[in-house]
């Protein structure tokens, strides 16, 4: 008798495994983490760091608007950095201050689905149909990862 209730209780939890196995498995199929976690300058280097749960591999792009930029043909504003173990970190040489004025930094963090490899685009989505979460915003017909920050400097 004991041999035999052993008997239905593995079967039962097998069963019950089978059937939440499909739904644990595509948790992992969303991606929905993509933020700025630390910005900084030193000395005439903004310093941005970043977490995701995007695959390794990934391109971040951003792109930094301040004045004094436009100036001065050369000056590379957009940068493309790899995700890599869920981070990423951005550096930018910045034009050096003449005195001590405020200048406004406009950063641009996105991740683009379509800028991706192909291996990377299969566990998106083409469009960015895995991608969730506050900072997804549709352009252009897809999904993408996009954070806006104005930075004092």
């Amino acid at each position: 008798m004991r041999r035999k209730k052993t008997a239905t209780g593995v079967v039962l939890a097998a069963l019950l495994l089978a059937c939440l196995l499909p739904y644990a498995a595509g948790a992992d199929d969303f991606f929905s983490r993509f933020e700025i976690t630390e910005v900084s300058v030193k000395g005439h280097k903004l310093h941005v760091r970043g977490q995701t749960d995007l695959p390794d591999g990934s391109f971040v792009h951003a792109s930094v608007s301040l004045k004094d930029f436009e100036d001065k043909p050369g000056k590379d504003h957009t940068v493309k950095v790899h995700v890599n173990n869920h981070m990423f970190l951005i550096q930018v040489d910045l034009p050096k201050k003449v005195g001590k004025e405020l200048n406004l930094i406009n950063l641009k963090v996105a991740f683009r689905p379509k800028d991706q490899p192909n291996h990377i685009k299969a566990k998106v989505g083409h469009k960015g149909e895995n991608l969730k979460g506050g900072n997804v915003k549709v352009q252009g017909g897809e999904r993408i990862f996009f954070i806006a920050k104005n930075i004092f400097w």
